[in-house]
């Protein structure tokens, strides 16, 4: 860029992280056996957000949302005017079915089958970590060569941090808290 030019943002790749908005779950504190945290598993994956936004968003190019019906609800609800493309590679990671027979707070059963994949000790039928980070690797790979320069990306909390450290491996400048904020946009510039 030659001295006399000015910075503009126009020329830089923004890409906007967001995770879908929060829905109601009377279950956040509810003790459950490992057949109840299983069920919620299940319920979860079709559950709708609960928010109303009153002033959707301008100026992205494009939206691409998971196809889960929380972010689609999310995209429809926080974009106006811009093309919303719904994309199963931003699905949520996984969660591991336990048979542990104990009873504990939704949140402990949460935190075990997270750390049960982490660890690899999922089941066969269940995305790796390495596969995660593979999908994660394809999305922002897409990300990047969309001709868009804005582009607004609705997934899941637990994905965005694999979607976030593939982008910073291409170059993108920006960061997502460990426990991303629901509704809440994070930039990633280029």
């Amino acid at each position: 860029m030659a001295n006399n030019q000015k910075y503009s943002p126009e020329l830089k790749k923004t890409i906007g992280i967001c995770r879908h908005f929060a829905f109601k779950d009377k279950s956040d504190w509810a003790l459950m056996s490992a057949k109840g945290f299983n069920k919620w598993i299940e319920w979860n994956k079709s559950v709708f957000p609960d928010t109303t936004l009153r002033h959707p968003l301008k100026g992205w190019d494009i939206c691409l949302t998971s196809d889960l019906n929380r972010a689609k609800k999310t995209a429809c609800m926080i974009v106006k005017d811009t093309p919303v493309k719904k994309e199963p590679l931003l699905r949520e990671v996984p969660f591991y079915h336990l048979n542990i027979p104990l009873i504990l707070p939704k949140g402990a059963w949460l935190f075990l089958s997270r750390l049960f994949w982490l660890l690899g000790l999922s089941a066969s039928d269940i995305e790796t970590k390495k596969q995660v980070k593979e999908r994660a690797k394809k999305v922002s790979r897409i990300l990047n060569k969309k001709k868009e320069k804005k582009i607004l990306v609705i997934t899941h909390g637990f994905f965005a941090h694999f979607l976030c450290c593939e982008l910073k491996r291409l170059g993108f400048k920006g960061a997502i808290p460990a426990v991303p904020e629901y509704g809440k946009i994070y930039l990633f510039i280029k």
